[in-house]
């Protein structure tokens, strides 16, 4: 009896929170009527009741406001369907104390609506619980709380469950008094056996709401020993049980067999035997069952059926009782089914949600017992709450201040893959990973880097969660997911269209792209609900305030991408940091750049415990600022672990930065201080000159464009199936593409699908055997159809070879341009970003090792040095160039092609020895990116540039005359093999646009002025000194 002779209190904080949710009926009020207490009323949340299951409702009115007043029945809010509207009335009078929502907002069954301290003190119905002690429920553990502190976004959050769980358990009982006798059943047991409810030890009579309790395999006692026993039982966590009086007896005997399982035998026995004990009054009978009088039989001992009729007085909390121990309740007449399944999950303590708090938004480790209470410990969330409520509530708190740590945070904020970098208390560099699915698992080196992902998997629950609480939000990793785990679930789904559409990449493209025909939809898992993204505004936190959210923000996936790593930087083990560092290509323009740090600067305090981000001081001290570009940094770091030593004059270096969205060039020299720079404390000087990079040459768009490359190698199957699919940007139309080309999120998901089947064959150079590929594409009608797709090897494997050969030829092109007026004697060539690892790349450097080399990396080294000879006419510099750097081992530091600007943030940040010099910038006043194209016109069949990238802005040149027609056709492209003049008329990177001018405009000259990254302005005029301003045409170059 082991299992049934549990110790403890049945009056669980989740039995007494389930309990708090029950109101008692208007007779129970008029007959408990209670006394008035000093002190006042108590608190109570009011909830928008059943609706009809209705969903996220409009409110149309609040009829109430803080302070008011109310009685029973009085309108509170007036919400309106696209039905019908109808009023929620309070079911309790009191004092409104805080009023929880607003017109406008959208409601569903559950939510709160105001807090409403009662008039008197709540009742207490002896009757209806007459178990429970001092122990508070959840939610009254919670009202203790600091009035204006984090937990009350839990109030919310439980009441919710809560009352789910109640109405649940409500209805449950109704179902159970529709049977006569139901069996209480262990965990595990056969409720399908034979002989099941035949030997069960415990019996529920639904009637009278007592329990019944034997057990045959013990022997049969006297009458003393009898009375003893009984005194001491401890079952089902009670101590309330008795020998059955004759009345009770031999009422529960007369039940017909049907509903009593134990009447087994003739006439009335019990499990066949004929003695039990009873008492009548005053005495102490043993009866014989056999006979139809329960009477004092000459017998000295006899088997023992106790009554238990306290309980489960109270139903509601007794099956609540029996759910959270996970016993079985079984009815003894009809279908032999198991009612407690019908339940929900069971509703947490504040305890399990403390302890599950940081592991239920993003997998960091659940807290164990000593976060509550060793002294050393504490918890963030209970900061505020005096010793006494701590006391009562079995936590202890701890102030987050004094888990501010002094180190930097450096964010190298990827297309692909996000680094996050962290100076210890030692200043130590150290590496963080993100979004791993065990925590306890040995890290190694990839986990460092952490995809750029977030997965969607029930986008309404999280919104709402989201958009409820500014500081922490309850927001669920059921709900979303990000990084590892995200991109685990996208790479391996089997080719399901539902889970490739919800997953969001590609963020930071999103950003920079967002003001152009870029949509961005996702669609979740749980309910197929589709989301397009806004696009991307500037919405920077205000100093001296605190964040505020409502139910009418526009969602920003980096905010929330930008909220996951915070959660993981400031982890309570690991403690708070305030200074965080970021990088950026050169070419992102100042405005996608300061809005992409207002979404992390929003997502990164959002992080925050919510008590500190209240102390105005010490935020003052939060910052989150762009520190250098992205191959600066890493040359930062890349030249000391290369053994590159820095000289007086410089030695000159190019990085070559291959990522998954874009592939960046920098150029520079690395220095030793000069004596003026000295006399300022600093010792070693990075000089950049000119940044350049190939916008299109990323991994991802690789795999977009080989995508690409198949379909149209199988247009014949996507015409039979109906099948569409998206063009990369750089790529070319073709004809007939018009029902087959598409941005639907149909195409978008197949490009995407495809792109994964592709994943292997650009990384590691893996493929089909047979040739082919199938996959479930969607057609057009959304539905999932099989293809069997033909790979054409041998041009994908051309695309790829010639691709990068242009961008490391685009690469030799932009280093002449940079060090033009100083060409050094020798360059660096430093090979940065994961996709550099690719041996198409490394051979093409030069980099093949004996293992690698053939006559195919041969050829692909000779082809860069006929390129290298063609743009450096006269003798080209000695170069040296070094592969990507790699990880040896799973330091948590670990320098890596990748890891390497997360890093090298750390170095330049705040370093007081070590400075980034950068011309473009000084060149370019406020920070903004270097004029990206080349403009001119066509001369002689070749392109000649007037305006060449980086030149300075608000500069006027001369880029052509007005032709006799009034027109003037205008070129530009943002290829470096424009530098020289050797591009020719008809290349597929020089664009073309016709300006027209009036005709009387015929043979004037036309200039032009850069005044953005992406943007010009052009007009007519006899000289540069004659233009007048109130002539200018703005012309966008993308």
């Amino acid at each position: 009896m082991g299992f049934w002779s549990s110790t403890g209190s049945m009056n669980s904080s989740f039995a007494a929170a389930v309990l708090s949710n029950f109101q008692p009926s208007t007779q129970q009020k008029q007959a408990n009527k209670p006394k008035a207490s000093k002190g006042g009323g108590e608190m109570n949340t009011i909830i928008v009741p059943d609706i009809g299951g209705h969903e996220n409702v409009d409110i149309i009115a609040v009829e109430v406001k803080t302070g008011d007043t109310i009685a029973v029945d009085d309108t509170l809010i007036t919400l309106e369907t696209d039905k019908a509207t109808m009023d929620v009335t309070a079911d309790a009078a009191g004092v409104v104390k805080e009023v929880k929502v607003k017109v406008g907002d959208k409601v569903s069954e559950g939510d709160v609506i105001l807090i409403l301290e009662s008039e008197e003190p709540s009742e207490t119905i002896e009757t209806t619980d007459p178990w429970q002690d001092e122990a508070s429920g959840t939610l009254q553990e919670i009202k203790a709380m600091h009035p204006n502190h984090y937990f009350s976004a839990l109030e919310n959050h439980l009441a919710k469950r809560q009352n789910r769980y109640a109405k649940s358990i409500k209805a449950l009982c109704d179902s159970i008094r529709q049977h006569r006798m139901c069996a209480i059943l262990p965990a595990g047991a056969d409720i399908s056996a034979q002989n099941a409810l035949a030997n069960c030890d415990l019996l529920l009579d639904t009637q009278t709401l007592s329990v019944w309790y034997t057990n045959m395999n013990k022997p049969i006692y006297s009458k003393d020993r009898a009375q003893k026993i009984v005194k001491i039982y401890q079952i089902l966590s009670s101590q309330e049980w008795r020998i059955p009086n004759d009345t009770e007896l031999k009422h529960f005997t007369r039940l017909a067999r049907k509903f009593n399982p134990w009447r087994q035998g003739d006439n009335y026995r019990l499990f066949g035997s004929d003695y039990w004990h009873c008492l009548n009054r005053s005495e102490h009978w043993i009866t014989d069952l056999y006979y139809d009088t329960i009477g004092n039989y000459d017998a000295s001992s006899g088997h023992i059926a106790a009554v238990n009729t306290k309980v489960a007085t109270y139903l509601p909390a007794f099956i609540c009782y029996l759910h959270e121990k996970g016993m079985q309740l079984v009815p003894t007449d009809g279908d032999r089914i198991e009612l407690l399944k019908r339940l929900p999950g069971l509703p947490p303590s504040l305890k399990q949600v403390l302890a599950d708090i940081d592991y239920g938004r993003c997998r960091l480790p659940k807290l164990e017992d000593n976060w509550f209470s060793d002294v050393n410990k504490g918890l963030w969330e209970a900061h505020g709450l005096d010793d006494e409520q701590q006391d009562k509530l079995k936590l202890r708190a701890r102030d987050s201040k004094i888990d501010i740590r002094p180190g930097n945070v450096g964010i190298d904020f990827g297309t692909s893959s996000t680094v996050v970098s962290y100076t210890d208390d030692n200043n130590r560099a150290k590496l963080l990973r993100i979004g791993v699915d065990d925590f306890y698992a040995a890290p190694r080196a990839e986990h460092y880097e952490n995809p750029t992902v977030l997965e969607f998997i029930d986008f309404q629950a999280f919104l709402k969660a989201w958009r409820e609480t500014a500081y922490q939000p309850l927001v669920r990793w059921d709900d979303v997911r990000c990084s590892h785990e995200a991109q685990l679930n996208f790479r391996h789904n089997d080719g399901n269209p539902r889970v490739v559409g919800s997953v969001l990449g590609k963020i930071k493209q999103w950003a920079l792209r967002q003001d152009r025909d870029f949509r961005l939809r996702i669609t979740d898992q749980a309910k197929g609900f589709e989301h397009e993204f806004a696009p991307l505004s500037l919405r920077n936190p205000v100093k001296g305030q605190m964040l505020a959210v409502s139910g009418d923000d526009v969602f920003d996936p980096i905010e929330l991408y930008a909220w996951f790593l915070g959660l993981n930087i400031n982890w309570r083990s690991r403690g708070i940091f305030l200074n965080y560092y970021m990088t950026f290509p050169v070419a992102y323009p100042k405005d996608v750049k300061e809005k992409i740090l207002a979404s992390f600067r929003r997502g990164l305090l959002r992080s925050l415990p919510q008590p500190l981000a209240e102390n105005t001081e010490v935020m003052e001290g939060f910052k989150v600022e762009e520190c250098a570009t992205e191959p600066a940094a890493y040359v930062a770091v890349a030249m000391h672990a290369h053994n590159i030593e820095p000289t007086d004059d410089g030695i000159a270096y190019a990085v070559f930065d291959f990522g998954g969205g874009t592939t960046d060039f920098d150029y520079g020299y690395y220095r030793w201080a000069n004596e003026e720079e000295e006399n300022l404390g600093l010792e070693e000087i990075f000089e950049h000159l000119e940044a350049a990079g190939d916008k299109f040459l990323g991994g991802e768009n690789l795999l977009e464009n080989l995508a690409y490359i198949v379909f149209r190698n199988n247009l014949d199957i996507c015409r039979d199936k109906r099948i569409s699919f998206t063009r990369p940007l750089d790529a070319e139309d073709f004809a007939g593409s018009e029902m087959l080309l598409e941005k639907t999120q149909a195409a978008g998901t197949n490009t995407l699908m495809l792109m994964l089947k592709l994943r292997a064959y650009w990384e590691k150079g893996e493929i089909s055997e047979t040739g082919t590929e199938s996959i479930d594409l969607i057609d057009r009608d959304g539905n999932r159809t099989n293809c069997t797709l033909r790979l054409p090897v041998d041009e994908l494997d051309r695309y790829l070879d010639n691709r990068i050969a242009h961008g490391i030829e685009s690469f030799f092109a932009a280093m002449k341009k940079a060090f033009n007026d100083r060409m050094p004697e020798h360059v660096h060539i430093l090979l940065a970003g994961n996709s550099s690892r690719s041996r198409r790349v490394t051979d093409a450097f030069g980099l093949s090792t004996d293992e690698t080399r053939d006559a195919l990396a041969e050829e692909r080294w000779q082809r860069t040095q006929e390129s290298i000879k063609r743009i450096f006419t006269d003798a080209p510099p000695q170069m040296t160039a070094y592969r990507p750097l790699d990880a040896e081992g799973n330091d948590e530091s670990a320098l890596t092609a990748k890891t390497g600007v997360a890093l090298g943030i750390l170095r330049i940040c705040d370093a007081d020895k070590v400075k980034v010099i950068s011309h473009t910038a000084d060149a370019n006043d406020g920070g903004e990116a270097p004029f990206a194209h080349y403009v001119g016109k066509i001369r002689r069949r070749k392109f000649q540039a007037g305006i060449n990238r980086s030149d300075a802005y608000q500069e006027w040149k001369e880029i052509g005359v007005v032709s006799e027609k009034g027109i003037f056709n205008l070129f530009h492209t943002q290829s470096n093999l424009a530098y020289g003049g050797n591009m020719e008329e008809g290349h597929t990177e020089l664009k073309i646009k016709k300006i027209e001018f009036p005709a009387a405009e015929a043979g004037k000259k036309v200039f032009a002025r850069a005044v953005a990254p992406d943007k010009i302005e052009v007009c007519t005029a006899p000289d540069a000194a004659n233009i007048a301003q109130d002539c200018l045409q703005e012309l966008m170059l993308n």
